[in-house]
C-alpha cells in the first residue's frame, strides 16, 4: 500500500546527544556546588568573630548567612519550573504521538476507501450489458442522447461562432472549413440543417437558466432508469472527499495532497459523470429528499478542484461550466 509521507524522515537520537545531556548536567551540578563552596568560604573569610569586641558579629554572620537561604528558594523554583517543563514536554509528546497514530489510522482508512472505489467501479453495471468503466461510458452516452439538441451541441462547440453563424445563414456545412469534424459529424449536422436551424438557435442561447433546465430534464430522464446502479459509486466518492475534508489534524495543503491522489484515480468519463451528477438539484419521481450530488458534492468538487483535469470538450455545451459554477 502506498503512503503519503508528511515531511522528511524522523532523525534518531544519536549517542552524542545522550552524552551531551550528561555533560551538561555535570557542568550545571559542578557550578551549583562551586557557588555553594565559594559562598561558605567567602563568609568565613570576610566576617571575623575571633575578636571579643566583635562577638556581636556572630549574629551578623547568621543574618548574612540567612540571605543565602534565598538560594534554596531559587533552586527550589528551578526544580518546580523543571517539573512544569517536563509535564509540558510530556503533553507535547503525547499530542504528537496521538496525531501520529491518528494519521496512521487516517492513511489506512483513506486507502481502504480508494480500494473500495476501485472495486465499486469494476462492479458497475447498466442496462444493456456494459460493466465497469464502460458502464459509466454508457451512462454518459445515454445522457447525451436524452436531449434532441445535445448531440448537435457537441459538434457545434468544436466550431467558431462565425462558422456556426454562416452555417445557420446558408443552411449548409462546408467540410473544408471544419477540419476538426469527422465525416459522420458533418453528415449528422447536414441532416439536421435539412430539417431546420432551431438547434443552432438553441445552441446560441446564452441564458444559463435555459441550459440548466435542459441538463436537469436530460439527467432526470437518465437517472430515473439507471441511478440505482450508480448511487453507491457516487456516495462512496462523496464520503472519501468528506473524510479528507473533516480531518482536523490535516492542513489545507495536506488535504489537497490526498484529494489530488483521489483525482489521479479518476478517468475522464468519471469526471464528466461527477460533473453532471453535481450540476443541479435532480428530483426523481417517488424519491423526495434524495440528494444525488447537489449541493454537497458540488461544494467539495469545487473546493478541491477535483474536475481540474476534465477535458473541456467532454462537456456537452461550453456554458455548462458556468451553470456548474453558478
Amino acid at each position: 500500500m502506498c503512503t503519503i509521507q508528511r515531511g522528511g524522515p524522523v532523525a534518531k537520537k544519536s549517542g552524542w546527544a545522550g552524552g551531551r545531556d550528561v555533560f551538561t548536567f555535570a557542568v550545571i551540578f559542578a557550578v551549583v556546588v562551586g557557588l555553594w563552596l565559594y559562598a561558605s568560604i567567602w563568609i568565613d573569610g570576610n566576617i571575623n568573630i575571633a575578636n571579643e569586641a566583635h562577638k556581636d558579629l556572630i549574629a551578623a554572620r547568621g543574618q548574612f548567612g540567612d540571605k543565602f537561604g534565598a538560594i534554596n528558594s531559587l533552586f527550589s523554583g528551578f526544580a518546580f519550573a523543571g517539573i512544569i517543563m517536563t509535564l509540558l514536554l510530556q503533553r507535547r509528546d503525547l499530542r504528537e504521538t496521538h496525531n501520529a497514530m491518528g494519521r496512521e489510522r487516517f492513511d489506512s482508512t483513506f486507502f481502504q476507501l480508494i480500494q473500495l472505489h476501485i472495486d465499486i467501479t469494476s462492479k458497475l453495471t447498466i442496462k444493456g450489458g456494459s460493466a465497469g468503466i464502460e458502464a459509466l461510458v454508457a451512462f454518459d452516452e445515454k445522457l447525451r442522447n436524452s436531449d434532441h439538441d445535445f448531440v448537435a451541441f457537441q459538434v457545434l462547440q468544436k466550431l467558431s461562432d462565425d462558422i456556426v453563424t454562416r452555417m445557420k445563414d446558408t443552411k449548409s456545412i462546408n467540410p473544408t472549413i471544419c477540419p476538426d469534424l469527422t465525416l459522420s459529424e458533418i453528415a449528422n449536422i447536414q441532416e439536421r440543417l435539412n430539417v431546420g436551424v432551431s438547434f443552432i438557435d438553441n445552441y446560441m442561447i446564452e441564458r444559463l437558466e435555459y441550459h440548466k433546465l435542459k441538463v436537469i430534464n436530460a439527467y432526470t430522464a437518465v437517472a430515473a432508469q439507471n441511478i440505482d446502479s450508480f448511487s453507491h459509486y457516487f456516495r462512496n466518492l462523496y464520503h472519501i472527499l468528506k473524510f479528507v475534508d473533516c480531518a482536523e489534524f490535516l492542513s489545507e495543503s495536506e488535504k489537497k495532497v490526498y484529494t489530488n491522489f483521489l483525482r489521479s484515480q479518476l478517468s475522464d468519463v468519471e469526471l464528466v459523470c461527477l460533473f453532471y451528477n453535481s450540476i443541479a438539484v435532480i428530483l426523481l419521481p417517488g424519491r423526495n429528499g434524495m440528494e444525488l450530488g447537489y449541493p454537497k458534492m458540488q461544494v467539495l468538487l469545487k473546493k478541491y478542484n477535483v474536475l481540474q483535469n476534465m477535458n473541456p470538450r467532454s462537456v456537452i455545451h461550453p456554458l455548462h461550466f458556468k451553470v456548474f459554477e453558478a
